[in-house]
């Protein structure tokens, strides 16, 4: 692990010990003003003509020479690190450009070698490298010094210390507020583990502060809260936010890939090893049970996830779930109508099947006249053609099931739209999907028919997905 520190230059960076206004050769040098906050010490008068002379006559100056934020950094930081393998100075210098002399006098350009000179002879070894970045233009303006750091200095300092194999420290204190955030910001943007420091002026000693990780872990709430909003359980993850919400999204995005095995696991776990979040996780335990032990509820939780594949926009996948749906909606009901159970088995040439639609010779003769494309309906093993003649033939005198005729209609359409899009290898979005929809004269868009499909499925929003985001909110907002 590398360790990192980048430090910006203001004009309080350098000060001098008050015993050189005793030394008439150094006070013939450089002009001084007094230093309010601190009696003991005094302040270079000019940051660039009064710092250029100290830099230049250093060994002369250096035992006068105080840098009172940034020294007790350093030593906050090697009291933990115990070595800095680099040291970035960041500091201005606007000598080439149109700008006011007053404004030059604060260029901290000849500080930031001051400085570089004191860390050498006060810590050795212990710092390994150094060097200094001159900003030269635009130095009050955040977006300006946003596009700079993102350019200039970053890419560099990513390319030379990996993220995952370091540790930055920063200390944003002493610069232009406009250089000071915007560094911050684009540091945390690449180490989001960074560690910055303060010094108080009331401290002899630097601390750390929160901000980082305040910042960095509400950066991720909101991302959070955007995947799950998303129903991208898979890249929360990504973030390790809490062992517990880690679990939901594991949970979640086995049930939405209908991974039956993964998502009992995760749910047991959740059940087992939260026991603090026990009421929140009982809904879910009973969810997932009562569809696991129904197949119409395993039915209903296939069309969920296809309204899913639906808002997030992945069509192909959203008719690969509606046919499912398709093809298994009616069985649970034919199987009460029939009074048997329906079996599909290759291995006695669907036997158990022939044998139970057999025992209405009326549904036989009538399947002998059903057509598909003008072909005569094959009806000797369980299929969705099959399905949908027989139920309309035994349900042809009542209205119980109206709601359920309209949706098969409607699903027919999507099946063959499927199909030819599979088969076909062609591109889908909503808008071919409608038009597919308006060929075949159906009456009907994707939005309509999810509304149809929510009121026959009884599902508001998005069901137990909803139950389960507001669980992930609700543990974001608690912590």
């Amino acid at each position: 692990m590398e360790n990192i520190f980048i430090i910006t230059i203001g004009t309080n960076d350098i000060k001098l010990n008050i015993g050189i206004k005793n030394n008439e050769v150094l006070m013939s040098k450089i002009k001084i003003r007094d230093d309010k906050k601190e009696p003991t010490c005094t302040l270079p008068a000019s940051c660039r003509a009064d710092g250029e002379v100290i830099f230049n006559n250093f060994e002369q100056f250096k035992d006068f020479v105080i840098y009172p934020i940034i020294k007790p950094a350093i030593d906050r930081v090697l009291n933990e690190a115990s070595k800095l393998d680099r040291i970035y100075l960041i500091a201005t210098d606007q000598s080439s450009e149109n700008v006011d002399e007053f404004f030059k006098n604060f260029d901290t350009i000849y500080y930031a070698q001051i400085i570089m000179k004191k860390i050498k002879d006060d810590y050795k070894d212990k710092v390994r490298k150094m060097e200094v970045r001159f900003i030269g233009k635009d130095v009050n303006y955040y977006d300006s010094m946003y596009d700079y750091f993102s350019i200039n200095v970053i890419p560099d300092i990513v390319q030379k210390y990996t993220p995952t194999n370091s540790q930055m420290y920063i200390l944003p204190q002493g610069g232009i507020d406009a250089i000071n955030h915007t560094l911050l910001l684009k540091i945390l943007e690449y180490y989001p583990n960074a560690k910055q420091l303060s010094k108080p002026e009331n401290s002899k000693i630097a601390g750390f502060l929160n901000f980082p990780q305040k910042f960095t872990k509400n950066i991720q709430k909101h991302k959070i809260i955007h995947a799950a909003e998303n129903f991208n359980y898979a890249s929360i993850l990504a973030y390790n936010y809490s062992d517990f919400i880690n679990y939901i999204s594991l949970y979640a995005n086995a049930l939405l890939s209908f991974n039956l095995d993964e998502a009992r696991k995760y749910v047991y776990w959740l059940s087992d090893n939260f026991s603090g979040h026990r009421n929140e996780i009982a809904p879910l335990v009973n969810d997932f049970l009562n569809m696991e032990n129904s197949y119409e509820e395993k039915i209903r939780e296939f069309y969920l996830s296809a309204k899913i594949k639906y808002k997030q926009k992945f069509y192909s996948e959203f008719l690969m779930k509606i046919f499912v749906v398709a093809e298994t909606l009616l069985k649970p009901l034919l199987e009460k109508l029939l009074g048997g159970e329906i079996k599909f088995n290759e291995a006695t040439n669907h036997k158990e099947w022939n044998d139970l639609i057999a025992k209405r010779t009326d549904l036989i003769e009538y399947l002998k006249t059903c057509t598909v494309d003008g072909k005569p309906l094959f009806f000797n093993k369980p299929n969705r053609k099959c399905y949908v003649e027989i139920f309309e033939f035994l349900t042809k005198d009542t209205t119980e099931f109206a709601e359920m005729i309209r949706l098969i209609r409607v699903l027919e359409h999507f099946t063959i739209i499927r199909n030819s899009i599979a088969h076909g290898l062609n591109g889908v979005s909503e808008n071919i999907i409608n038009e597919e929809l308006k060929k075949r004269n159906a009456n009907i868009t994707v939005t309509e028919f999810i509304e149809i499909a929510d009121a026959y499925f009884k599902i508001e929003e998005f069901g137990h997905y909803q139950k389960i985001n507001e669980l992930i909110l609700n543990n974001l907002n608690k912590s």
